[in-house]
């Protein structure tokens, strides 16, 4: 008569697991953590992908309010912290202008400056420090902008058209 295969508990109490068996188990366990663990580490990716995503939001959002309210609206960039923000007079170098009558309130949270600063392992750059968008939504100086996203070993470009002032 053909006995039942023995439980994993009588294995071990007969003696253990054969050879097949364990280099069967560390080969599952190898290729579940070839898989795995880049996995945990693509987080770095969505990270930058976010702050990209944010910054085109936050770009488009300055253009449409300056045509909405008919004024200038001064988007600023601070290299050194990879910062990001939106102020309603000439040109906030640094983003720490809070007088009320000059920034641009968060959409989100009213009464705070609209301001973004890149997250770890994640930078802006752009070859300008300051520009505006009239209220005719155009990009002053009249140029093209554009603004890199690095993270993840990817660099993401946000443009700002010319003459329409398009975000892209």
């Amino acid at each position: 008569m053909h006995s039942p295969a023995p439980t994993v508990v009588e294995k071990i109490a007969d003696g253990g697991f054969t050879l097949v068996e364990l280099i069967t188990v560390m080969l599952v366990i190898s290729i579940i953590a070839v898989v795995a663990v880049p996995r945990l580490s693509m987080n770095q990716a969505f990270v930058a992908a976010g702050f990209h995503d944010t910054s085109q939001a936050m770009l488009r959002y300055a253009q449409k309010l300056a045509i909405a309210q008919r004024r200038d609206v001064y988007v600023n960039l601070v290299a050194d912290t990879s910062t990001l923000c939106l102020s309603y007079t000439a040109a906030d170098p640094a983003c720490s202008d809070t007088s009320p009558t000059r920034l641009v309130a968060d959409p989100q949270n009213p009464g705070k400056r609209f301001a973004q600063t890149a997250p770890g392992g994640v930078s802006l750059s752009a070859g300008f420090s300051a520009f505006r968008f009239t209220s005719l939504g155009q990009p002053m100086p009249d140029a093209a902008y554009t603004l890199a996203v690095t993270g993840d070993d990817m660099v993401r470009t946000i443009t700002v058209e010319r003459e329409t002032g398009y975000v892209h």
